[in-house]
C-alpha cells in the first residue's frame, strides 16, 4: 500500500480532546501526595535586584535554572525566567515568585505549563488556607486553578514552604473551555462591574487577543448588569453569563470567608468569554485571605451570607441584583446548604486538613521566612489548625477548624428560602447532532423549594407538533457536585433521518408552579444516511520521535484510508473538531486517495509551513 503525505494547507485537530488529555501532563506538577522540591539556581546579583526592586514597574525576568522534584517528576530545566509576583505581597519579606518556561525559549513548556506561580502565603500561619480553597473548587467541579505545596530553595538556601498555584492563561483556557479563542480578562481591585469608563477600565486587563484590544463583550456584560430593568436583567443575564457557576463560587466565598473577592473588595477574579456559546464564565483567583483571616474588621465566621455585596456600601451590582431575583437567591442558599452538608462536613473536612498538615509539617517547621512578616512561630503554625479561641494580632482571628465550625453553625441559622418557581439548570445532551439511528440521553439539574410532581422533556418538531418524555429523578449518591445530586434524566428514542427538533425541560411543583428551560429550546439535528467512503485508520496524538514532517518537526498526525476498489476524491470535503462547526477546515483541490491507499495529515496548526 502507498502512503501520501498531505501538508497542512488546512488545519486539523481530529480527536482534539483525546489528544489534549494524553498530551497534557500538567497534573503531574500538581501531585500533592508529597511536598515538591523546587531548587532554583541564579546569579546572586539578579536575586538581590529582585528583592531590592520588587515593584511591578521594575518587573523583568531574570535567568535561572530549576530542578523540580516530586513523586512523579525529577527534572532540571535551564533558561527559566523568574520574577517577583503579587500585588500587596510584593513588599513582604517572604516574596512570591513567578517562573516562566517560555520567556527565554519561545514556545517551550514544562509538563504542558508555560508559567508557574509560587505563593509565599505570608499572611497565613498554617500555609494551607488557599490550598484548601483550591481543593474545594476542584472537588465541586468549578473550573479553577490546581495547587500543591513546594519547598523552595534558591542557590542552595531554603526560602520556605510555598504553595504552587496554577497560572491562568491561554493554556488554562484551552484545557477547560470548549473554545479557547475568546477574550480573558484579569480583574483586580476596582473591578466592580459598573459600566466601563475611563475611571474603572484599568481594573480589567485583557490577557488574550491583546492585539485586538476589544472590550466590547465586557462592555455589553456591564451594561446588562447595570442598565436593564429587573425583569429584563433576569431574562438577559443568564444568556450572556453563567449565573449558576458564579453562584457556586459565591457560595464557596461565603463559606470560606473569602472577602478579597468581587462581592466585598471588587477584586481577584477572571472573566472568560467563550465565543462558541457567546457566554461569560467566572474564574476564581487568590484565596489566601480565608478561613478566619481578616483585615477589614468583620467577623467572617458570622457575617450574613446575603449582604456580602453591601458590607462596604460600594457598588457591587452583579451580586446585589442577582439576589433581588428569588430563584437566584434560592440557588445561592441551596448551594451553600449542599456544600456545608457534603464537602464541608466536619469529619470529612477535618480529615483533609489533617492529611495536608501531616504532609507539610516538617517543611513548615524549618521555614524561618514564615516569621519575617508577622512573627509567626512554630507554635502558631501548630495552633492555627485546630486551637480554640485562637488569634494572632492583627489579622488572624480563628484557627481553621474553629472557623469552620462557627461558620457552619452561623450559616445554618441564616440560610433561608423565598417563594419561587422551580429552577432548571445544567442541561446536557449526549449529542445535539446524532446519527439518524442514535438515541439521545438527556440530563437536567432541577431544584425546587417545594417537591416536584411533574417533569418531562418537551420535543417540538419542525412541523409544530410536540411530544413529552418523562424525566426521572436519579441523584448521584455521595457526590460533592450539587448538579449531580439534583440530577433528572431521560432518553430520547431514535428520531430518524434529517429531523430538526427543539427540546425544553418542563417541571412543576406540588403547588402547580412550573418552569420551562431554556426558553428558546436546544436544537437537535439528526444526520441523513452516512456513506463511509473512507476511514480513519491511525492516530498519533503524542508524536515525540516517530515521524518527522518536512520541516523536521515531530507533530501529531492522523491517517485516512480508502478501503474501496475505486478512487475517492476528498476535494472540497471538510474536517472538524467542533461539532457545532462542521465546515471548519476544507480539504484543498485535487486531493484524492487511490484504492487501498492512505494519506497522512499533520495536526500541527502551522499554516505557514
Amino acid at each position: 500500500m502507498k502512503t501520501k503525505f498531505l501538508m497542512p494547507l488546512f488545519l486539523f485537530l481530529f480527536f482534539s480532546m483525546i489528544s489534549l488529555s494524553q498530551n497534557d501532563e500538567s497534573w503531574k506538577v500538581y501531585d500533592d501526595s508529597e511536598v515538591a522540591e523546587i531548587r532554583i539556581t541564579m546569579n546572586p546579583g539578579d536575586l538581590q535586584y529582585l528583592y531590592d526592586y520588587p515593584e511591578k514597574e521594575n518587573d523583568s525576568m531574570m535567568v535561572s535554572s530549576i530542578n523540580f522534584k516530586n513523586a512523579l517528576i525529577d527534572e532540571t530545566i535551564d533558561s527559566v525566567g523568574i520574577r517577583i509576583r503579587g500585588n500587596t505581597s510584593r513588599e513582604s519579606a517572604k516574596k512570591s515568585f513567578k517562573l516562566s518556561f517560555n520567556t527565554f525559549i519561545k514556545g517551550r513548556k514544562f509538563y504542558s505549563l508555560e508559567k508557574m506561580n509560587l505563593n509565599g502565603e505570608h499572611n497565613d500561619p498554617s500555609i494551607i488556607r488557599s490550598k484548601l480553597c483550591w481543593d474545594f473548587f476542584n472537588n465541586i467541579g468549578i473550573v479553577s486553578s490546581r495547587a500543591s505545596h513546594a519547598a523552595v530553595y534558591i542557590n542552595g538556601d531554603y526560602y520556605g514552604l510555598y504553595i504552587s498555584v496554577e497560572h491562568i492563561d491561554e493554556n488554562f483556557i484551552k484545557k477547560n473551555f470548549k473554545d479557547d479563542s475568546g477574550n480573558l480578562w484579569k480583574c483586580l481591585y476596582g473591578a466592580n462591574l459598573t459600566p466601563l469608563n475611563n475611571n474603572n477600565i484599568s481594573a480589567y486587563t485583557l490577557e488574550t487577543n491583546t492585539g485586538a484590544n476589544d472590550f466590547s463583550e465586557l462592555d455589553t456584560l456591564t451594561k446588562i448588569i447595570n442598565n436593564t430593568t429587573l425583569s429584563n436583567f433576569e431574562n438577559s443575564i443568564d444568556k450572556y453569563f453563567n449565573v449558576m457557576e458564579y453562584l457556586k463560587i459565591q457560595a464557596v466565598d461565603i463559606i470560606t470567608g473569602s472577602w478579597d473577592d468581587y462581592s466585598v473588595l471588587s477584586n481577584n477574579f477572571y472573566l472568560y468569554h467563550d465565543p462558541s456559546t457567546d457566554r461569560f464564565h467566572w474564574v476564581p483567583y487568590d484565596y489566601d485571605n480565608t478561613f478566619g483571616i481578616d483585615w477589614l474588621g468583620f467577623d467572617w465566621a458570622n457575617e450574613n451570607p446575603y449582604t456580602f455585596g453591601k458590607l462596604l456600601n460600594q457598588p457591587r451590582p452583579l451580586i446585589n441584583r442577582l439576589l433581588e431575583i428569588p430563584r437566584y437567591k434560592n440557588m445561592l442558599s441551596h448551594f451553600m446548604e449542599f456544600y456545608l452538608e457534603t464537602y464541608m462536613q466536619a469529619e470529612k473536612f477535618n480529615g483533609h486538613v489533617d492529611s495536608i498538615k501531616t504532609i507539610i509539617e516538617a517543611f513548615a517547621l524549618v521555614d524561618d521566612y514564615k516569621s519575617y512578616d508577622w512573627g509567626f512561630t512554630n507554635e502558631d503554625f501548630q495552633n492555627s489548625f485546630d486551637a480554640e479561641n485562637f488569634t494572632i494580632d492583627p489579622h488572624v482571628k480563628y484557627s481553621i477548624k474553629e472557623y469552620n465550625l462557627l461558620r457552619k453553625n452561623s450559616l445554618n441559622s441564616q440560610i433561608d428560602y423565598v417563594d419561587s418557581e422551580p429552577i432548571i439548570y445544567n442541561i446536557s445532551l449526549s449529542n445535539t447532532k446524532p446519527a439518524y439511528d442514535e438515541s439521545i440521553k438527556v440530563n437536567a439539574s432541577v431544584f425546587s423549594v417545594n417537591p416536584i410532581q411533574l417533569a418531562y422533556a418537551e420535543l417540538e418538531y419542525k412541523d409544530g407538533s410536540k411530544s413529552n418524555i418523562p424525566l426521572t429523578y436519579t441523584p448521584v449518591n455521595n457526590t460533592n457536585k450539587v448538579e449531580l445530586n439534583d440530577n433528572w434524566e431521560t432518553e430520547i428514542p431514535v428520531l430518524g433521518k434529517n429531523q430538526n427538533v427543539k427540546i425544553r425541560i418542563y417541571v412543576e411543583d406540588n403547588l402547580g408552579t412550573n418552569a420551562f428551560y431554556p426558553a428558546d429550546g436546544i436544537s437537535i439535528k439528526t444526520a441523513g444516511e452516512i456513506t463511509k467512503e473512507v476511514v480513519f485508520s491511525e492516530l498519533m496524538s503524542s508524536n515525540v520521535s516517530t515521524i518527522q514532517d518536512n520541516v523536521g518537526e515531530y507533530d501529531d498526525w492522523l491517517e485516512i484510508y480508502n478501503p474501496q476498489d475505486t478512487t475517492v476524491n476528498l476535494s472540497g470535503k471538510f474536517l472538524t473538531d467542533k461539532i457545532d462547526k462542521l465546515i471548519k477546515w476544507q480539504i484543498p483541490a485535487n486531493v484524492k486517495i487511490e484504492p487501498k491507499e492512505q494519506i497522512l495529515i499533520w495536526c500541527d496548526e502551522d499554516q505557514d509551513q
